[in-house]
This record gives C-alpha cells, structure tokens and sequence, in this order.
C-alpha cells in the first residue's frame, strides 16, 4: 500500500485513464472504440456515461491513494531553493558577496581591527607558539619531527591532557592521523574528510571539558543538509534576485541544549500569546534555529576549490551576522551599534590543511570576513600541525563561552524583550 501511494503521490495528474497506475491499454482501446460506437447511436447518453465512469474511476484513486500531509513551518524556517545554490559559481558567488547589501569581502589577517578581534588572534598566536604538546608525549616525538623550532622545551605543556591519559591521546591521535592519511591517498570525498573533522572537533572538546566541567559547553553539528533562512541572506542588487545564493556549510558546533542557560533563551524565545518563536541562529531548520551556532567548518577534499570554500563559509557567517542585527532591529536599535564581539568564528578544512577566519560588521554596509588568522601549520600533515590545531580551537571554545557569549545573549534578550513590550 505504501508503494503504490508513494507511486500515485508521484505521478503528475492527467486528463485521461491511460495514466492510471496498472491500467491496460490494448483493453483501453477496446472499450474506446466501443464508446466511440455507443456515441454514434446514443451521443448524449453515451457521453454522460463516459463522463460518469471516468469521475467514478478518479475517486476511487483518491480513496486508494490519499495525498501525504506535510508538516506546515513558519515562513522564516522555509529553506531556500538549492538550485541557485548549485548554479553559482565560485567565481560569480564572490562578485554577489562583494556587490550585495551589505557587502561582503575578504581582507588580509594584518586588517583585523584593534579590540576584541585582534586580542582573539594575539591569544591563538600564542597558543599555537608554545606548550601546545603534551609533555605525556615528549618521548615519542623524534627530533627530525621538532627541526622547525629553535627552542624545543617551549613547546611542550603538562596542563594539555588533563584527566585524559598520555596513551589514550596518543591512541586517538593515531586514528585521526591514520584516517586522514587514507583520505589522502585514497582520494576520498568530503564525506570521508568530514569525518576527519568531526573526531579532531571531539577531541578538543574532550581535552577543553573532561573532568573541569559537569557538562560539555558544545555538541558538535553535521550541517551539510541546512541552508541559511533567505531572510538572513544579504540583499542582491539587480534582476537576479532579492537574495544572494544560499550556500551551506559541513559541520558547526552548537551551544549544548542540557545547558540552563541555553533553555533559558530558548523559553524566552516562544513569545506568549502567539505562535512565533524567534530563531536562535541564521539556519532554516526547524531544529538548529533553536540552537545557537558558531564555529562553522568548511569541509572540501584534497584537491577541493579554495575559492568555492570560502564563498561558502562568508556566506554562512554573513548570515549570522544579519541574524544578530535582525535581533537588533527588533529591540529598535541602531545595527551600526553591533558589538564587536558579535562576530563568527570559522574554519576551512581543505584536505590535510585548515585555516581559521574572523567575520564581523565594519559598519552598516560592510561586513568583513579577515584570513587565515593564523600563519602557523594547522591540520593533520603530521602529529605537531594536529595538535596546533587542537589547541586553537581549545582557545576558541574557551572565548566563545565567556565574551561572546555575554554578547549573544545581551543582544538575543534585548531583542525579544521589545517584541512582548
């Protein structure tokens, strides 16, 4: 029965029986020509007929077969056509960034403008310069693998494991490391590289919250499937279209939902009195709009485009950043007045190879997205590139549950509290 219903649902409608699922057609001419017959001798009788058979026929069909209800979400969640997002090129995706409203661009990691952003990047400097190798490990490193440093000591730190063992580290590592290798080689897709990612992002949670905290601050997101609200997208001049192209991104680290603080802002979001609930985050699903995201990453294969991943990431964060300033026009504020802690955080993940990237609001009109941050090795070339990167999303993690956080929700209060006033 499911069978034919899902057949039927698929089936374009048509003004003849022939259409019908299962009908006979050297029997359909038969009775056609009899008819044709009836209509010589009976014309209108026989045409009433007809006309009442075929009507009798097509309700039975609908008792057979009765169309699939589908679940009715708010106009916001509605998920943007892909098409546009399969049409356009890396190339012609820059030019919509660079021409929307606000426009987008790219900047140099030397533009990062004085305050928070740039005392994010001298933390992550530091962090990926020093004590970011777990003494546990000190043996097992050979000194061809240390030949870039000048002052070996300095790299190694005895707060890196913290409840987690030297071996068990080490072990993990060893997966990710194997794992990546075989993507290399293999030439596998960025499914397989997305997996990568995804046990190089656990691992640095585990290493940031085991043991120093009754509940991990994140869950790590796959996104792969979730297109930025349209209403979040910056606006494209022109013929094109009101919109620039949704694009998606891979995985994303969500703030974790067991926390009070999170069901807090998700209470508050469910205005009394009616049914609207404003969205937490800039994505169209119903689930991760209730979910403060950040931390995007953006997963391409070996030899993936370095230009399409960063059209990509710009035009997941620039949403973000729309999303924040929609909360500041519902609380009747000036969306100049965005705090710059109000920025997105994100990575590009391109094989082996990952680089970290800032976007934030220049002003009304500008958003800026500055990188990579960080002029150091991170990825998984080798054990000292995985654990740099481990350690600069550790800071990452550690800044967005404190001055970023304090922001988001400043800004998320504000701008609920003036839609209930």
């Amino acid at each position: 029965m499911q069978a034919t219903t899902q057949s039927w649902i698929n089936t374009p409608p048509s003004d003849t029986l022939d259409s019908s699922e299962g009908f006979d057609r050297s029997a359909s001419r038969g009775r056609t020509s009899t008819r044709k017959k009836r209509r010589h001798s009976h014309r209108g009788q026989g045409t009433t007929k007809q006309g009442s058979q075929a009507g009798c026929r097509q309700k039975r069909r609908k008792m057979d077969a009765p169309t699939l209800a589908r679940p009715s979400y708010p106009t916001r969640y509605a998920s943007p056509s892909r098409s546009p997002s399969r049409s356009a090129s890396p190339a012609k995706q820059l030019r919509n960034l660079e021409t929307a409203k606000p426009s987008v661009k790219f900047l140099d990691r030397s533009l990062v403008p004085s305050g928070t952003l740039r005392e994010l990047r001298t933390r992550l400097a530091r962090a990926v310069g020093s004590r970011f190798l777990p003494v546990q490990l000190r043996q097992s490193f050979e000194d061809n693998q240390l030949l870039d440093f000048d002052e070996v000591d300095r790299l190694f730190g005895d707060d890196i494991c913290g409840q987690m063992s030297g071996d068990d580290l080490e072990h993990r590592i060893g997966l990710i490391m194997k794992a990546a290798q075989r993507c290399a080689e293999r030439s596998r897709d960025e499914a397989a590289w997305s997996q990568v990612a995804r046990s190089i992002l656990q691992l640095a949670l585990d290493l940031e919250y085991q043991g120093t905290s009754p509940e991990c601050a994140f869950e790590i997101l796959d996104i792969r499937n979730q297109m930025p609200a349209t209403q979040f997208l910056p606006s494209l001049a022109g013929a094109a279209g009101p919109y620039i192209p949704a694009k998606k991104s891979d995985l994303a680290l969500g703030f974790e939902l067991e926390q009070t603080r999170i069901a807090a802002l998700q209470a508050l979001a469910r205005l009394p009195g009616s049914h609207e609930i404003v969205p937490l985050s800039h994505s169209a699903d119903f689930d991760t709009s209730s979910i403060p995201l950040q931390c995007a990453v953006e997963v391409k294969k070996e030899d993936g485009g370095h230009l399409e991943a960063r059209t990509q990431l710009a035009t997941w964060h620039a949403a973000a950043i729309l999303h924040a300033r929609y909360l500041l026009d519902s609380a009747e504020r000036d969306a100049a007045n965005l705090l710059p802690e109000a920025i997105q955080v994100g990575w590009l993940a391109i094989g082996h190879r990952w680089e970290l990237y800032f976007t934030g609001q220049t002003d009304n009109e500008h958003i800026s997205c500055y990188g990579p941050i960080l002029s150091a090795e991170l990825g998984t070339t080798d054990r000292v590139s995985l654990l740099r990167l481990i350690a600069a999303q550790r800071i990452i993690m550690k800044w967005l549950t404190t001055e970023y956080w304090t922001t988001f929700e400043q800004i998320f209060r504000s701008g609920v509290t003036s839609r209930t006033m």
